[in-house]
């Protein structure tokens, strides 16, 4: 696993619109999928494998049975999946209006690469 290597440096642009929280600046939690998946590309076929393998075998089983009751689960689910949305935009949104409000900001955010 290959670990982004950041610096101090990195996160040491002031910008007055977003305040970038402690665990931001630790970076160790950051990780390259590409990389991961470059080291061993088998993990998506044997994803895909077990995945339609519990799928066939899932609605075989469960052809003579009752459905399930998920209603309690799916509410419990859509009220989380809410929660992270709303984090997720007040995270994303002012990044966003703020390189979009550049000059070049659409160019420069979606056509060239860093």
């Amino acid at each position: 696993m290959a670990i982004l290597n950041f610096t101090e440096e990195d996160f040491t642009a002031e910008v007055d619109y977003m305040t970038i929280w402690e665990f931001e600046k630790q970076a160790e939690w950051a990780f390259s999928s590409r990389d991961i998946l470059e080291e061993n590309p088998w993990i998506p076929i044997y994803i895909i494998i077990v995945y339609l393998s519990t799928t066939y075998i899932g609605q075989r089983i469960m052809k003579n049975r009752a459905p399930f009751d998920l209603t309690r689960a799916l509410a419990g689910w859509n009220f989380m999946l809410a929660g992270f949305s709303i984090l997720a935009f007040s995270r994303t949104f002012p990044e966003l209006f703020n390189t979009f409000n550049l000059d070049d900001g659409f160019y420069l955010s979606v056509c060239k690469r860093l």
